[in-house]
């Protein structure tokens, strides 16, 4: 049967939108489905692996992100090493860490889709997929023209399915692909992203050279110059604080005040609480159906492997469908099994060394917290 592409991307993230830039350089018909009708503008990940960059330069994408400053380079302004500080800011450990602007990826990333006739389709959403065995059967919705008016069913079909759609994925629960959840969430953080109002700013603001994460147990943080436009940090709520407490004006400006940054200097770009967990997909791969990024496992945020370990998962699953695709008659199906196998085996290790961190970093008990300095 002939196919109206070879794969269909669910899911217009960055994870997505690679994939597609991968298949497509290597020679097959991509189309992308997003439901939403355009990028979510505010910030999310901030770090990017050094791996990961080599292959937006493989791709062609890396200085047009760098030009942008969706990318920085941080020789010489913000140093690449992140460092675990106690309350009294003596270093405990240090990790790499490479600072991106995730808006500002996507942008290029689809931009670099367009120009390639890579078509992406938003306000497109997908509702159930069917894999037939030759070939899968996408079935997706789209607004009518006119607001009000109904919704049209629509149908693509591929010989491949990639679901990028993130945790709640239609991708992975349709193809009745099972979840599981390493650990309840056990701790609560407040992200809040500045955006300097003052020239020079940002340079003036406390620990603005170092991403560092602070076992304080009054209050333990994340420190994040992330971007020379803006800057994060992340604070633990406790459980006596609600999320609308936590989310005020009055509040945000309490807690960065701790690195010396206040309303006469800066503004709130973002704000939002969010309950730390970690899980994966009992299979990334089924038949001509596979996942990758969120759709297909969870980390807390204190290794900074999430967004990154969803650029593994497309590398190393383009390669594979590739192959399928050459090699109709080959077994790739044991591809796509080692492709689960490889990167399900990976990311048992993350989540639970991230929720081990965790861990350690929410210990609220004065004494607890002596114990951890020794042993981190």
């Amino acid at each position: 049967m002939s196919v109206d592409c070879d794969v269909v991307i669910v899911g217009a993230g960055p994870v997505g939108l690679t994939s597609a830039l991968l298949l497509q350089k290597m020679g097959h018909r991509v189309q992308v489905y997003e439901c939403h009708a355009k990028h979510y503008a505010l910030p999310r990940a901030v770090f990017l692996s050094h791996q990961a960059v080599r292959m937006f330069r493989a791709l062609g994408v890396l200085e047009r992100m760098k030009s942008t400053q969706a990318l920085q380079d941080l020789h010489g302004r913000v140093s690449d090493i992140g460092t675990y500080v106690d309350a009294n800011g003596h270093t405990l450990r240090t990790a790499l860490a490479f600072a991106m602007h995730q808006p500002g990826v996507e942008e290029e990333l689809e931009n670099a889709c367009r120009e390639r006739d890579i078509p992406v389709y938003r306000s497109a959403e997908v509702r159930d997929i069917v894999d037939n065995g030759r070939y899968v059967e996408v079935n997706f919705i789209k607004p009518g023209n006119v607001e009000g008016t109904m919704v049209s069913l629509n149908t693509v079909t591929a010989s491949f399915v990639v679901g990028c759609d993130g945790a709640k994925s239609t991708v992975r629960q349709s193809s009745k692909m099972g979840w599981f959840e390493y650990e309840a969430a056990s701790s609560r953080w407040l992200v809040v992203d500045i955006i300097p109002t003052v020239s020079g700013a940002m340079s003036q603001w406390k620990d603005s050279y170092s991403p560092k994460q602070i076992l304080d147990p009054k209050r333990p943080r994340s420190s994040v110059p992330s971007q020379l436009a803006r800057r994060r940090w992340e604070f633990m709520v406790m459980p006596n604080e609600s999320t609308e407490m936590v989310t005020t004006d009055e509040f945000v400006w309490k807690m960065v005040a701790l690195f010396e940054c206040g309303p006469d200097t800066g503004a709130i770009e973002r704000r939002t609480v969010y309950s730390i967990s970690g899980g994966w997909a009992e299979s990334f791969a089924q038949g001509r159906v596979a996942l990758a990024g969120d759709a297909a496992h969870l980390a807390p945020q204190f290794l900074g492997q999430g967004l990154n370990s969803g650029l593994r998962d497309a590398k190393s699953l383009a390669w594979r469908i590739d192959f399928a695709l050459r090699h109709p008659a080959k077994n790739w199906r044991q591809l796509m099994a080692d492709y689960s196998t490889e990167q399900l085996g990976t990311t048992k290790q993350f989540v639970t060394a991230a929720k081990a961190i965790e861990h350690i970093l929410t210990v609220t008990d004065p004494e607890d917290a002596k114990k951890t300095r020794r042993t981190a």
